[in-house]
């Protein structure tokens, strides 16, 4: 009785196993998305959250928070916490490179601030940082909060 069999696998089974990698590798990639949008969301509220430290060392320094009408982007006539350190520019133009959207808003007189920023993980929440120190998420505006980050 001859039992040779040739060693190998059979067509099927090779498919098989080349359909359940394409399964994994597209559940890893999606979870590799994910995270990147959370990573993405800390280092913008990290970002507003030094913003903060920079807009009282401005204070410190200039008795106001400098001057701007609310603007998208935080750009046009904007001196708000522009200083020669340039801290608080900069910070603004990292926050921009993540965020699909940022608006500062210092009102009439300079004695408060606040700056809002979508999260790139979710445009209809925003991280909101001011001058009485808060730091939150919000829902995003529709339009500009009059004083301060909205409590929500």
């Amino acid at each position: 009785m001859n039992t040779s069999r040739s060693q190998g696998f059979t067509l099927i089974e090779l498919l098989v196993v080349i359909a359940i990698i394409g399964i994994l590798s597209s559940v890893v990639l999606t979870s590799l998305g994910t995270a990147r949008n959370k990573a993405n969301d800390a280092a913008v509220q990290s970002s507003l959250n030094s913003l903060r430290s920079a807009g009282e060392l401005y204070y410190s320094t200039n008795q106001n928070y400098g001057s701007n009408t609310t603007a998208a982007g935080c750009s046009g006539t904007n001196t708000f916490l522009a200083d020669a350190s340039g801290n608080a520019p900069a910070i603004i133009a990292d926050v921009q490179k993540k965020s699909s959207g940022v608006t500062c808003n210092v009102p009439a007189g300079g004695m408060t601030w606040y700056v809002y920023a979508k999260l790139p993980s979710d445009a209809t929440k925003s991280f909101c940082v001011d001058s009485t120190g808060a730091a939150r998420q919000i829902a995003t505006p529709t339009s500009a909060p009059a004083t301060g980050c909205p409590a929500s």
